[in-house]
């Protein structure tokens, strides 16, 4: 059995997750967008998830919200112009800009 190189694992764990395509390893580049309803607006599967958790004895929840969560992988991708392509994503379809927020991370995960 051989040793691995403990200099050689640690850059591995560093560096980002990778995957096969076309037959070689590419570089993958995540995101996680997460998409609220905006202050103000009315969110009617909060509150009924919040009744129901009353009702399951969880009474000293004062509100709950409910949103959406996405996760966007790129390959091989600049990490700037891959954040610009996940914001163009969230104003043109993914987000409602008149009743959500959106939120855009790189994910780690």
């Amino acid at each position: 059995m051989s040793q691995q190189n403990p200099s050689v694992e640690k850059q591995r764990s560093n560096s980002r997750p990778s995957s096969v395509q076309n037959g070689r390893a590419t570089d993958r580049l995540q995101f996680a967008v997460k998409i609220t309803l905006k202050e103000g607006v009315r969110d009617p599967q909060g509150r009924a998830i919040q009744e129901l958790l009353a009702r399951m004895g969880y009474d000293k929840i004062a509100d709950v919200r409910q949103g959406k969560h996405i996760k966007i992988s790129f390959h091989d991708a600049d990490p700037e112009s891959a954040r610009e392509a996940v914001n163009a994503m969230c104003r043109d379809f993914l987000a409602n800009p008149v009743i959500e927020d959106y939120r855009v991370s790189i994910d780690d995960a």
